[in-house]
């Protein structure tokens, strides 16, 4: 049997009881499934590459707003007679760059309590602010106006059960939140 194959460009007789066109046909198929092989293995090193790209990407525009952190303090103040003690909310800058447009929320065990209603055009670069609490902010977060607040052991209690929400945008503009839980999450706008 006689058949007429296209190979490079040029027209082959092949005889199919040879057996040199069998190894042919052979090696084609194999230099084929080689061929297909190599194209999957390449689109999944490039699928890889992408995905590597998008990490170091999304890693860099979470530089700055990773290193903002804030928390609860208890500051002791012996220029006061009635209150020696301040309960305080701390904010970090621990980047390179400013932070602007600070809001902070408080909660206690994880309800939020609206002590504080503060906001903040800027903290600089590699410093931290520190928002004093007020003494009625406090006695509000008591339950049924008996605060266990207005005594040093109740307000230590309180700042251990305290976490921040800081809510900022950072130097290119983009908003987050730092979650009570410490999870950072970009703002949709």
């Amino acid at each position: 049997m006689d058949t007429t194959t296209a190979i490079g460009g040029h027209v082959a007789h092949i005889q199919l009881g040879d057996l040199s066109s069998w190894l042919l046909i052979v090696v084609t198929g194999v230099g084929v499934w080689a061929a297909i092989q190599a194209g999957k293995y390449a689109k999944k090193v490039y699928n890889s590459e992408v995905g590597r790209e998008r990490a170091r990407e999304d890693q860099e525009i979470r530089s700055q707003a990773m290193l903002i952190s804030g928390w609860a303090l208890l500051k002791t103040d012996h220029h006061t007679v009635d209150m020696p003690f301040t309960l305080a909310a701390k904010v970090l800058n621990g980047s390179h760059q400013p932070i602007y447009d600070v809001d902070l929320r408080w909660f206690v065990e994880g309800a939020e309590v609206g002590a504080l209603d503060v906001k903040y055009n800027l903290i600089p670069p590699l410093l931290d602010h520190v928002w004093p609490v007020s003494r009625a902010s406090y006695l509000a977060m008591g339950s049924e106006g008996v605060s266990p607040i207005v005594t040093y052991d109740g307000a230590r209690e309180i700042v251990g059960k305290s976490r921040l929400s800081i809510t900022f945008s950072d130097a290119e503009g983009r908003r987050w939140t730092r979650e009570p839980t410490g999870h950072l999450n970009m703002v949709a706008e």
